[in-house]
């Protein structure tokens, strides 16, 4: 997939959904193992790629349980999921 030439409205929305679906596979697979992977490699194949750079999401299991997984904004830049850099994802730390 070519890099975006634009970052707009509705490549915010696919970014979300994306994220989303992207979510949705983390989870079955906590539910299934009891903790979320170590790589996004290990999810089944067909998720969707960040529109911003055709290349995968960036994802990173946190120590505390948690994950964070985002795409780069409009400098097509990997800022580390830094939120406001980068358009972040995130489940709340376990209880």
């Amino acid at each position: 997939m070519p890099r975006a030439q634009f970052y707009n409205e509705p490549a915010q929305y696919q970014i979300a959904l994306d994220q989303t679906r992207i979510a949705l596979a983390l989870e079955a697979q906590k539910r299934s193992t009891g903790s979320y992977p170590e790589s996004l490699a290990t999810l089944p194949p067909g998720l969707p790629r960040d529109v911003a750079t055709g290349q995968p999401y960036r994802y990173e299991k946190s120590p505390d349980g948690s994950f964070r997984l985002w795409s780069t904004d409009l400098d097509q830049a990997d800022n580390g999921g830094v939120s406001g850099k980068d358009i972040v994802y995130g489940l709340p730390k376990p209880k």
